[in-house]
This record gives structure tokens, sequence and C-alpha cells, in this order.
């Protein structure tokens, strides 16, 4: 089980010991909202299969997404701040599993262990890098160097070329109207990056794609790696 999430593999051998008896196995549903504003947290998620997305909710009722979890990282991590509810809502972009400890747990953990304080605190630097850049980015980039980036991510984390999720919810995420992203999601097949299907995406040239993207997406990767 300690293989499923990259931050367990980080964990010393003999705090992975205690870990153990409190991980729970729990399975994330397409379309799931994980913690909505203003939520408690009362777990913190560690992907393992799944992928989740952190939006912020815009006052017109939209949303837009701030950044990308999967089997990278954590979900939850400002309940270890002693930020005991959800400024965001955090929503399943991908069906899989998650491994969810309770909070105040490893609330206790993260102040009494320096070991488990690193990781926590490494990987808080690198999402907070990810929000700040991704912010710039839709700021900054159109929508196709947006949607090639958001691609390119979700691709790295499913260790994929196929990408199972449907233009409406990336439409969501990246808060615009669906028939917009349909053009440019159109415009990148006739150029031969991309290829869809109903609720499917396969990345046809990822290098061309790649080059397609804003530099935002070399920036998060190399801060991830």
């Amino acid at each position: 089980m300690k293989q499923g999430n990259l931050l367990f593999n980080r964990l010393p051998t003999g705090a992975w010991d205690g870990w153990q008896k409190k991980v729970e196995l729990v399975e994330l549903q397409l379309g799931q909202i994980v913690f909505d504003v203003g939520d408690p947290i009362t777990h913190v998620y560690f992907p393992s299969t799944s992928i989740i997305s952190m939006t912020h909710l815009l006052s017109e009722g939209e949303s837009i997404e701030i950044a990308m979890v999967g089997a990278e990282g954590v979900l939850g991590m400002s309940a270890l701040m002693g930020e005991p509810k959800s400024s965001v809502r955090s929503l399943v972009l991908k069906a899989g599993g998650a491994y969810r400890v309770q909070a105040s747990w490893i609330k206790r953990e993260f102040e009494h262990s320096h070991a488990v304080m690193q990781i926590m605190l490494r990987f808080s630097q690198t999402l907070m890098m990810q929000i700040s850049q991704i912010a710039a980015c839709n700021s900054h980039h159109s929508l196709e160097q947006r949607l090639s980036r958001w691609l390119m991510l979700y691709a790295d984390r499913v260790k994929d070329k196929h990408i199972t999720c449907t233009q409406e919810l990336i439409a969501q995420t990246l808060g615009v109207r669906r028939e917009r992203l349909a053009k440019v999601a159109s415009a990148l097949k006739k150029q031969g990056l991309i290829d869809y299907s109903r609720g499917a995406i396969s990345l046809v040239n990822r290098d061309a794609l790649k080059r397609t993207a804003c530099e935002c997406y070399g920036a998060i990767k190399k801060s991830y790696d």
C-alpha cells in the first residue's frame, strides 16, 4: 500500500509502521466533491490512482482550477497549518483510489515528527508554486496554451496518453464555456496534436503539444520533479 502515493515513499520505515494502522483506502468517483468551500477538513487525502482538482469559486458562481493533485501529493494540507475548513472546492477529475487519514491524527504527527513535517512542508511549497503559476497562466496565456498545459499535467499524473475526462469537466476546471473549449480542442485535433471522442482524449503528438503549452507546464513539472 505504501507504493500508492509518492509522499508515503518518503516516510521513514519506522513512521510508516504507525501510519498503516491509521490509513484507510477509499474510492473516489468522477465529479465527486471531496471538500466544498467552508467544509470542515475531517480527513486528509493522499491520492493513489485518482486525480483531484482544487478549484476557486468565482462570484458569478463559476469556478476555475488553481491546482491539480495526484499520486505525487496530498489534499487537505491547510488542516495541518491550523485552518480546519476548506477555502476551495476539491473535485475529482479522475475516479480512483485515495488513502485518507484523520486530520486530527496527522496534525499531531506533523507537529511531533520532524521527518513528516519536512515532507509536508516541501510538498506545500511546491503546491503553492503550482497555484501561483496557474494564477499567472490564467491571466496571461491563451486558452490553447492553457488547455495544452492542463492536458500535459493530467497525462503526467496518469502516465498515459489517454485521458478519460469530458470536455464539459475540463471547461469547468479552466473556467471557460464548453463551446469555447470545444473550438480550441478542435483546432488542436486538426493540427494532429490530440484526438477525442465522447468522454476521452488522446495525446497523439505529445512533443508538439508540449511545445504548444505555455512555459507554465515546464515550470510546474520542474518544481515537482
